[in-house]
């Protein structure tokens, strides 16, 4: 399971990538890109620094989702 997760971090933030290389060359573009990037990014790290300490099983026991 954690692989499996680790898989899906690292394909979204790929996914994310590939669809910010599309945003325009504006000051705009750069900005919103940056941010989406820094957030998508942190997923991953955060999974990864988790994964290991058994938070991310704690966290899916407990939650309602």
């Amino acid at each position: 399971m954690k692989e499996e997760n680790k898989g899906r971090a690292k394909e979204l933030v790929l996914s994310i990538i590939n669809m910010l290389e599309r945003l325009p060359e504006s000051i705009a573009g750069k900005h919103i890109e940056n941010q989406v990037l820094r957030s998508a990014t942190s997923v991953a790290a955060n999974y990864g620094q988790c994964a290991g300490r058994g938070v991310i099983m704690n966290l899916l026991q407990n939650s309602r989702l």
